[in-house]
C-alpha cells in the first residue's frame, strides 16, 4: 500500500491519471487476462527454475493510454476512442504540452508496470521459498528516448517487440505454458 510508484502517480503531472490512484492500487500485483500470466519455467541447459511474468500496467495503463488517444482526437479523457490493432494511428507533437505530459505519464505507467511485474515475482519466490539469482525484465509496448545508429535521440515505440541490442538480456515469452527464451543481443556482423 505504500509503494513508490503510487507516489508517483499522485505527482503525475496529468490530473486524470493521478484520479486513477484508487485503480492501481487495487490491481497492483494482479496480472490480468488474455495473453498475460505467471508461468515457471525450467532452464533445459542447467535446469533452474525460472518465473516467467507476462503483463503490464493493466488498467491503469490502458486508461492512460485511452485517454491520451482521446485528448489526441480533442475529445474528453473519458470519451470512447478506437483502441484495436486496426485504429488509424493517432500521433502528438512531442514537442507540444500534450506530448509532454503524455511522456511523463506513460513513463509513469511503465514504472507501474515494473512494480507489478516485481511484486509478483517476489511473491512467487516467497511461496516457493526459493532465493533470487538473476531477473531480467522485458519491457515492451511502451515508447521510451534510444541513441540510433546515428548518435541521434530517437523516440522509440515498441509495440510487443523487445530490444536486443548487443549484450542486453531480454525475455521472450510465449503463449501460458509454451517454451520462453532468456536472450542476448549480438553484434550485427558489418
Amino acid at each position: 500500500d505504500a509503494h513508490p510508484v503510487f507516489d508517483a502517480i499522485l505527482r503525475s503531472p496529468v490530473r486524470e491519471q493521478r484520479a486513477l490512484l484508487q485503480l492501481a492500487r487495487n490491481q497492483l500485483g494482479t496480472v490480468g487476462s488474455g495473453n498475460h500470466y505467471v508461468d515457471l519455467f525450467r532452464d533445459r541447459a542447467d535446469g533452474a527454475l525460472w518465473i516467467g511474468v507476462h503483463f503490464g500496467s493493466r488498467g491503469f495503463g490502458h486508461k492512460t493510454a485511452c485517454g491520451f488517444l482521446a485528448l489526441a482526437e480533442n475529445k474528453p479523457w473519458d470519451a470512447r476512442v478506437a483502441d484495436h490493432m486496426d485504429a488509424v494511428p493517432t500521433t502528438i507533437p512531442i514537442r507540444s504540452l500534450l506530448g509532454q505530459d503524455y511522456l511523463a505519464a506513460m513513463t509513469i505507467a511503465g514504472e507501474y508496470a515494473y512494480a507489478g511485474r516485481n511484486w509478483v515475482v517476489d511473491r512467487v519466490m516467497r511461496i516457493l521459498g526459493a532465493a533470487e539469482i538473476d531477473r531480467v525484465h522485458n519491457h515492451h509496448n511502451f515508447a521510451w528516448f534510444e541513441l540510433g545508429p546515428d548518435r541521434e535521440r530517437w523516440l522509440v515505440v515498441r509495440k510487443g517487440a523487445t530490444p536486443a541490442y548487443p549484450g542486453q538480456r531480454g525475455f521472450v515469452g510465449a503463449a501460458m505454458g509454451e517454451d520462453a527464451v532468456i536472450v542476448e543481443g549480438i553484434e550485427h556482423p558489418d
